[in-house]
């Protein structure tokens, strides 16, 4: 925030995450220079990026954070979505074809199936092996359709 030195606001919030998670080994914190998600800027703004080990820490602390008037950015609480803001800071495609290794695969109750994959084991298909008569033959025959259309605005 432009109203607090930045060394100041770092303490506030890791008090509020520490009480909020139970501890400092909850989660991460470094210092980033970003544009802001809202309006136009011709400067990047310093900004405190959280990480969290975990979706429910990461609920739980937003939630505190947004509880004492602190302003967020990319901070979407819906889980149905969180694959995209992931997809976004990582600057993956989600509209391309990767190869997933040591995943977790879980099925839950009501038809949802569920993987859960480290981003080192995310691999995208290079250009070279599109063209690969192997992988252009399983793809072919994949009858899989994914259509992804991710676009954010704001209004003020």
């Amino acid at each position: 925030p432009e109203e607090m030195q930045l060394s100041m606001f770092k303490t506030k919030l890791v008090r509020i995450l520490s009480n909020t998670l139970g501890g400092i080994s909850k989660f991460g914190i470094e210092h980033i220079s970003a544009f802001p998600l809202q309006g136009y800027h011709t400067e990047k703004k310093p900004y405190i990026r959280v990480r969290t080990w975990n979706h429910y820490d990461r609920n739980n602390a937003l939630k505190a954070i947004r509880a004492v008037g602190m302003c967020t950015a990319s901070d979407d609480l819906n889980c149905q979505y969180y694959y995209r803001k992931v997809a976004r800071e990582e600057r993956l495609s989600l509209s391309s074809w990767a190869i997933l290794s040591n995943y977790l695969y879980e099925h839950i109750q009501g038809g949802t199936d569920l993987f859960r994959v480290s981003m080192n084991n995310y691999n995208p298909i290079s250009d070279n092996e599109y063209n690969n008569s192997l992988f252009s033959s399983a793809l072919s025959r994949d009858r899989t359709l994914v259509l992804t259309w991710d676009i954010e605005t704001y209004s003020s």
